[in-house]
């Protein structure tokens, strides 16, 4: 198909060019759906391909969702690579399993799905951009949701322009002007229906919060809040690079931890201490996510206390300690973890990586000596259902602790119970075919405890492994 030069291809090259989003041999990545989006930015490309010297190749998921539209999607990507001629990486697999599998949200473990199978062709085809059909409605959609959930001025830029090998290069182009130029060079893409239902948090915005901000402020909404982004991303790019010099000249390396002399924090501004600290713990962590705002001003605020030591224990296993003279950023060494494994009604089972032997056995409930040890559990054996497993706990996890008569989220007891974030993830969790059972060394679960009328009793009881 020929696509005409138009205003809308300048604009994106526009794009292209202002944020250096391609250079001559690069081999691109194009995610596409069959969306009126990525199918512009593919035809654009291709126009736009044989004046940067690029070579295209298409990736499309299809997440096995809606009833069977998603395969047709596939198949009509699948017979568009074929007359364009360009190599195509077509993956199928079920995003809602995906994200039971790991207690997430189909929104988060499709996007999570998705960018790892983006990442994985990335490496094994050796490609140097991954284009996403990102536009302008999508960017202000990120930054209501940003807002409306809480976010720092980095979280008003939305979606940039450029990140990593990512290019977006429609990211400033509305989608209106995507389906006109779809029209205008008889462009055929598909319609995704569920985008049209207001369910999830995103198409809400999208249906039913953006449209009533479009009429209370004439229709310049959408405009005022990419040029809004446009401000944060260049003053973000500016600030960003003042905090790194004086990143890299007050702070030093010390057995792979990173020291910052606390008098030249306090020399500093509020503002420039928060992207500094951030920094820090971003070359250890090697990423931001999961590091709130309070966390961060938490740190800060320790550094007016004239008390000498602090520490802060931050995900991912990094921790943050205040002493005399520094603030000290530190990358834990990760704790062992174990894999889910079958547990025998009556026997042993030996968890090698934690150090730990689990025996098991059943007596008759009138011969039963109970006795009070965290780790043993007496647990009534009618009320289990076979097969017993014991694994490491997963987000969305609940349970109902002894004594309570309604569920609580695993996690919520983990902070009920001060237990560290880091230290979770060793904790066995015992679980029969429908439920938890018991977390080992510190509450059964309500269903599961002897009764006077209990017949027969499980001993569980953990060892430590000698």
């Amino acid at each position: 198909m020929m696509i005409e030069k138009t205003d809308l291809v300048d604009k994106v090259k526009e794009t292209i060019d202002k944020y250096n989003m391609l250079i001559s041999g690069d081999k691109v990545l194009v995610s596409i759906s069959a969306g009126p989006d990525s199918m512009a930015l593919l035809h654009i490309l291709l126009k736009l391909k044989d004046i940067y010297d690029i070579n295209l190749h298409l990736f499309h998921l299809d997440h096995l969702t809606r009833e069977g539209q998603s395969s047709i999607e596939a198949q009509f990507v699948k017979e568009l690579s074929e007359k364009l001629e360009l190599k195509l990486t077509l993956n199928v697999e079920s995003a809602e399993k995906y994200a039971k599998k790991r207690g997430l949200s189909f929104e988060t473990g499709a996007r999570e799905l998705r960018l790892n199978l983006i990442q994985k062709v990335a490496n094994q085809e050796k490609i140097t951009k991954i284009a996403t059909g990102h536009n302008a409605n999508d960017l202000a959609e990120t930054i209501i949701m940003r807002l409306m959930r809480g976010t720092g001025t980095k979280g008003m830029i939305g979606i940039p322009p450029t990140q990593g090998k990512f290019i977006r290069p429609l990211i400033y182009i509305f989608r209106d002007e995507i389906e006109k130029f779809c029209y205008e060079n008889k462009i055929n893409y598909r319609i995704d229906q569920t985008n049209l239902e207001s369910y999830y948090f995103r198409n809400a915005i999208r249906n039913r919060l953006i449209p009533l901000m479009r009429e209370i402020s004439k229709k310049y909404f959408l405009k005022n809040l990419i040029n809004f982004s446009k401000i944060y991303l260049e003053e973000d790019r500016f600030l960003n690079s003042l905090t790194k010099k004086i990143y890299y000249k007050i702070s030093k390396r010390k057995n792979n931890d990173v020291y910052i002399p606390i008098i030249e924090l306090k020399n500093l501004p509020h503002a420039l201490n928060r992207r500094l600290l951030r920094l820090a713990i971003e070359e250890k962590k090697g990423e931001l996510l999961d590091i709130s705002f309070n966390a961060v001003e938490d740190i800060i605020d320790s550094l007016k206390n004239e008390t000498e030591f602090f520490k802060f224990n931050l995900p991912k296993f990094i921790k943050v300690v205040k002493d005399k003279e520094n603030l000290v950023i530190k990358k834990i060494e990760k704790q062992k973890i174990f894999f889910k494994k079958e547990i025998p009604i009556e026997g042993t089972c030996i968890l090698e990586t934690l150090n730990l032997v689990i025996e098991t056995k059943i007596v008759d409930g009138k011969d039963a000596k109970i006795k009070d040890n965290k780790k043993i559990a007496y647990l009534d054996y009618e009320s289990i259902i076979p097969q017993l497993c014991v694994r490491p706990w997963k987000f969305g996890d609940r349970f109902i602790p002894l004594g309570l008569d309604k569920g609580k989220k695993l996690q919520d007891f983990f902070v009920d119970e001060k237990i560290a974030r880091e230290k979770r993830k060793t904790i066995p969790i015992l679980v029969d075919s429908e439920k938890i059972v018991w977390i080992v060394g510190y509450r059964i679960d309500e269903r599961v405890k002897v009764k006077p009328e209990t017949k027969k009793i499980l001993i569980v009881n953990v060892k430590e492994l000698n």
